[in-house]
């Protein structure tokens, strides 16, 4: 009896991408996530690609690969989004994998090197006054968990649609801080 596997045209699996969301009472917010940079490079999902794109894009011209990954930034950055209840946010800045760092993982000796999963962050505010935030992520990233983390709560997670918004959450104010308990450390007098 004859068993023959046949294999998909990659050899990495998908992965569902996770983002880290930590928002401060005034609405500033750092959102961290790793995504696999050369299919959002080629503007395309881990589902989708096969190797061979990817590792032409790796093994191309440094022209090529500088140009997908400053086009990526842009698209990263037009489509991804903080929302208040009294409009959109500012992002200050965006770390985004660069040149060098995609040169660096390929040039690592890790194997397998693909998928390369890289660090995004984004880093930026709502309009003053806000009472809710919510996140959008580019379409093209696919089905992402986001784990939100505010003060005086437990953190929350959230499976969001391609292209989705999270559920808007409410900025906690000063007043939902937990009472400060003082405990002395001297000895009791006897």
């Amino acid at each position: 009896r004859l068993c023959v596997a046949v294999t998909p045209g990659f050899a990495h699996p998908a992965n569902i991408p996770s983002a880290t969301a930590k928002v401060q009472p005034d609405g500033r917010f750092d959102v961290e996530m790793r995504i696999d940079i050369l299919a959002f490079a080629l503007e395309d999902t881990p589902q989708r690609i096969g190797d061979g794109p990817m590792n032409g894009l790796l093994d191309g011209p440094t022209t090529t690969l500088q140009a997908s990954l400053a086009d990526a930034r842009s698209r990263f950055q037009d489509e991804f989004a903080a929302t208040g209840d009294n409009g959109p946010g500012t992002i200050d800045s965006l770390d985004f994998p660069t040149l060098t760092d995609v040169q660096q993982g390929r040039d690592s000796g890790i194997q397998p090197r693909l998928p390369m999963l890289l660090r995004i962050a984004a880093h930026g505010h709502l309009r003053p006054g806000a009472h809710t935030i919510s996140f959008r992520f580019p379409e093209l990233l696919g089905m992402i968990v986001l784990n939100t983390e505010l003060p005086y709560q437990e953190p929350s997670a959230e499976p969001l649609d391609a292209g989705g918004a999270s559920t808007p959450l409410a900025l906690p104010s000063p007043s939902a801080a937990p009472p400060i308990v003082s405990s002395s450390l001297a000895p009791a007098a006897t």
